[in-house]
């Protein structure tokens, strides 16, 4: 069944995409979120180069607090909180990718590097989103793309080999979902 409705089957045999749209020339809410890590990401590391140049020893007087990004701010609180005494210790997963197949292939992939020995890390993660998304827009051929590089042994992302995913397979996709919601029966 397909579970984001995000195309409708019309009478005459074609497929209408609903959100496409909304889509054109918008900003992916996982770039956005990559774009708010980076600055969060520069903005520690001018508070800590800041931090480095001055060889003074500084009086509580003297001191002066920057005001940086209350999304950083909020994570260092969150971070120092006490942990209760029983309570389990909950670790946040974080979401790169809007789409939840492209996310979790994502994992995937992170998990297969750290495998190898060649575990991802840190800024390097959001070096990993970069390449993919610029290998394509499509999470249908980014999901093909991790798929190929795991297959193949390879730690990078490179374009798919051979033919690309093509607007047949993801028509034959979309042929099984409708029959897999309809029952296995299709309405004339």
């Amino acid at each position: 069944m397909c579970q984001y409705h995000a195309a409708v089957f019309l009478d005459d045999q074609s497929l209408q995409l609903l959100y496409l749209e909304d889509m054109v020339g918008s900003e992916s809410a996982s770039a956005s979120r990559v774009r708010n890590h980076r600055a969060n990401q520069k903005l520690l590391k001018e508070k800590e180069q800041a931090t480095l140049q001055c060889n003074a020893t500084v009086t509580e007087g003297n001191t002066t607090e920057i005001s940086g990004n209350p999304e950083i701010e909020n994570s260092e609180k969150e971070e120092k909180k006490p942990k209760k005494e029983g309570e389990p210790e909950i670790e946040e997963i974080p979401s790169y990718f809007d789409d939840p197949v492209v996310n979790s292939m994502f994992f995937s992939y992170l998990e297969y590097r750290k495998e190898k020995g060649k575990e991802v890390k840190g800024k390097a993660i959001g070096y990993c989103i970069d390449k993919l998304e610029s290998l394509s827009n499509s999470p249908v051929e980014q999901v093909a793309i991790i798929k190929q590089t795991i297959q193949n042994g390879w730690t990078d992302f490179f374009p798919l080999k051979g033919e690309k995913v093509s607007r047949s397979n993801v028509s034959s996709w979309l042929e099984r979902e409708k029959i897999k919601s309809t029952g296995g029966v299709f309405g004339d």
